[in-house]
């Protein structure tokens, strides 16, 4: 079982590989343990195979193939209680409205600053300690 308060493993999930090594850079200084899938079909993948050890999703919403929304519904079908923060480079608007409704635990707004990702996961890792 993943720990509960520092050392989280976090698994983000975009295809944009700048924004992925910044993303696990920045968290991986802070303590924690970061995986990464450049792909929904790889997230679902990394879900599955380490079921139990992920404590948090970090889900772009727009990426070629499958898109954020199907992932999450899939993963949520998996893992009902894995926290999900999905994020976008677009304003919370009705398809970000919507996977809220359906489970994701928060949005993000890209570009956000660090700060505002930690703050936002650490919430969010209160709310559902497992």
């Amino acid at each position: 079982m993943a720990q509960k308060e520092g050392g989280e493993t976090i698994l983000g999930v975009d295809d944009d590989e700048d924004f992925r090594k910044g993303v696990r850079g920045a968290l991986e200084q802070v303590g924690y343990s970061v995986l990464e899938a450049t792909s929904g079909e790889e997230a679902l993948r990394e879900v599955k195979k380490r079921k139990g050890e992920i404590d948090l999703v970090l889900l772009d919403i727009l990426m070629d193939k499958m898109g954020g929304d199907e992932v999450l519904r899939r993963i949520k079908k998996m893992s009902a209680d894995l926290p999900v923060i999905v994020c976008s480079g677009y304003q919370l608007d009705l398809t970000s409205r919507k996977l809220l409704e359906e489970g994701a635990s928060s949005f993000l707004f890209k570009p956000f600053e660090f700060d505002t990702l930690a703050v936002t996961i650490r919430e969010v890792l209160k709310r559902n300690l497992r």
